[in-house]
């Protein structure tokens, strides 16, 4: 009696075990057929976390290469992902990470090798300042990494902003007004431990009220704009009216300020 039940106990197991494979195989399917349509939505319902990569995954096809149970809740699919690049055919090893989401399907709770370090500015950036852990191997890690690189860029760029002073000294404001017109220039300094390409200003014109009158814009330079660079800002304003005074900002819109940052530092 003892070893009919043993036996029908791991007859069970096995049902089980080979109940859950199938569905991991399912789940692979949906997920890669909704990667391959452009189906953001589908993917999202069998790998909700996929968002965290910032990055659409791309396929043309795909084989699985084996599944296999890792601990008590975890399956592993190990498959190869086929897509083309530059006109080239990329076979690259996949792992899916999945759970049970219920009795009849599996859920992806985490990847490896669909994350495209070469095109994500984030983890590039990271990688250049050492800012990636050892242990940091699979998508969901290194999606987190990007976050965390993301959050801590704005924050300093958004201070930035608050306190332009405190990253760019403007100093040299020499201006007079001609008729209708305000001529000058201002010597700008680099302060920041970043490398900005092209930046922008803007120039706000008061008069006497300390009312705004006329406002401007345009370029520090066409070029990069180094920490410790001094450039030397000529400006010429039409319709000022009676302006008196002249206020000069930085002009650091968010996301272009970042893409900047990412690009060139």
């Amino acid at each position: 009696m003892k070893k009919y039940l043993l036996l029908l106990l791991g007859i069970c197991l096995v049902s089980s075990c080979d109940k859950r494979i199938n569905q991991c195989e399912k789940v692979t399917e949906q997920f890669f057929t909704a990667v391959m349509d452009g189906d953001e939505e589908a993917m999202l319902e069998v790998y909700p976390l996929a968002y965290n990569m910032s990055y659409f995954p791309k396929s043309d096809s795909y084989e699985i290469n084996s599944v296999s149970k890792s601990s008590d809740s975890l399956y592993v699919v190990n498959l190869t992902n086929n897509y083309t690049k530059g006109g080239s055919t990329l076979n690259k090893e996949v792992l899916l990470y999945m759970n049970p989401k219920d009795e009849e399907s599996m859920t992806i709770v985490d990847s490896k090798g669909l994350y495209p370090k070469d095109r994500v500015k984030l983890y590039k950036y990271a990688y250049r300042h050492n800012m990636i852990p050892e242990d940091c191997e699979t998508d969901q890690q290194l999606g987190a990494v990007a976050d965390s690189v993301r959050s801590k860029l704005v924050s300093t760029i958004m201070k930035m902003q608050v306190f332009t002073y405190e990253y760019f000294d403007i100093s040299q404001i020499n201006w007079r007004l001609l008729v209708d017109a305000a001529t000058g220039s201002f010597l700008v300094t680099n302060n920041s431990n970043y490398t900005l390409d092209s930046p922008r200003y803007t120039l706000t014109y008061y008069d006497s009220r300390n009312e705004v009158v006329a406002t401007d814009n345009g370029y520090i330079t066409h070029s990069e704009f180094r920490p410790g660079d001094k450039i030397k800002v000529d400006i010429f304003t039409l319709h000022v009216g009676r302006a008196r005074s002249l206020r000069i900002d930085m002009d650091l819109d968010l996301e272009e300020t970042l893409d900047n940052i990412l690009d060139n530092n």
